[in-house]
C-alpha cells in the first residue's frame, strides 16, 4: 500500500490518499470525501497535507512526523469541486483528452475514517463501488487496459506493461515527483 499526495489546485496544499492498488493510479479521476467528518489541514515540514482529523494521529506516527501542526478543520462537504493537480498526468498521453476530472466529490457510503486518510482515490474504469460514485459525479470511467491486463498504447511509458507489474514503476515515478508520501 502507498499513500500518494495530489496537489491542490494554485495551493501548496496536497490531498493525501492511501491506496493498495497503485496500478490504478494513472486511472485516477477523482477523490472521494466523507461530507460530514472533520478534516484538517496540517502543516508538515513545509508543505500543508489534507487528512481526516479522525486519522491525524496515527498518520503522523506512522510517517515519523512528531513535529506537526493543524492550521484549520472543516468539515468533508467543503472539498466537494477543490480541483487538483494528477501527479503522473504528463506522463500519460490519455489524460490530455479529459474533462471536467481530478476534483473532490463526496461519498458517505466509500469512505472509511477506519484506515488510510480518509480520502479516497477513484478510478471509475476499475471497480464497481468507484464506477458508481464517477457516474453519480459525472467523472469518466476511463480503463487504458487491455483484456491481457496490460496498458494500451495511449499509456505512455506504461504502454504494454501488465498492471500489476507497472505498480514498481509507478510508484518510483511517484516518488521522483515528490508525490509518494509513504510506502
Amino acid at each position: 500500500s502507498i499513500y500518494v499526495k495530489f496537489k491542490v489546485k494554485d495551493k501548496n496544499e496536497y490531498l493525501l490518499i492511501w491506496t493498495t492498488t497503485p496500478w490504478t493510479i494513472p486511472s485516477n479521476m477523482g477523490i472521494m470525501v466523507k461530507p460530514n467528518a472533520e478534516y484538517v489541514k496540517v502543516k508538515v515540514n513545509n508543505e500543508v497535507l489534507i487528512v481526516a482529523k479522525d486519522l491525524l494521529e496515527t498518520l503522523m506516527s506512522k510517517f515519523g512526523f512528531n513535529d506537526y501542526k493543524v492550521i484549520e478543520s472543516f468539515k468533508g462537504k467543503q472539498l466537494e469541486g477543490t480541483k487538483y493537480s494528477h501527479p503522473l498526468s504528463d506522463l500519460l498521453p490519455f489524460h490530455k483528452s479529459l474533462k471536467d476530472v481530478h476534483r473532490v466529490v463526496l461519498s458517505d457510503q466509500y469512505v472509511s475514517l477506519e484506515e488510510g486518510t480518509g480520502l479516497v482515490h477513484t478510478a471509475p474504469g476499475h471497480g464497481k463501488e468507484d464506477y458508481e460514485v464517477g457516474m453519480q459525479n459525472g467523472l469518466p470511467a476511463v480503463n487504458p487496459l487491455k483484456l491481457n491486463g496490460k496498458y494500451d498504447e495511449k499509456s505512455g511509458k506504461y504502454s504494454g506493461v501488465y498492471a500489476k507489474d507497472a505498480d514498481k514503476m509507478i510508484i518510483q515515478d511517484l516518488k521522483d515527483r515528490n508525490a509518494l508520501m509513504f510506502e
